[in-house]
C-alpha cells in the first residue's frame, strides 16, 4: 500500500519514498516504470457492525 503525497515533479505521476523505492528496485536510477491500482476506501469499523436496537 501506498499514500501518494505528489507527484512534485512535472512528467510524474506518484513520487515514491526512499524505503519504496529500494523495496522496488528503482531507487539507484530515481526514476521508474510502475503500475497503479486504486483501491476502494475500506469502511469504518462503525459502518461494519450491525445497530443495536
Amino acid at each position: 500500500r501506498v499514500n501518494d503525497r505528489g507527484p512534485f515533479r512535472g512528467g510524474h505521476i506518484v513520487d515514491l519514498s526512499e524505503g519504496l523505492a529500494q523495496r522496488l528496485g528503482i531507487k539507484r536510477t530515481g526514476v521508474g516504470r510502475v503500475q497503479i491500482e486504486v483501491l476502494p476506501r475500506k469502511k469504518k469499523r462503525t459502518e461494519e457492525r450491525p445497530r443495536a436496537k
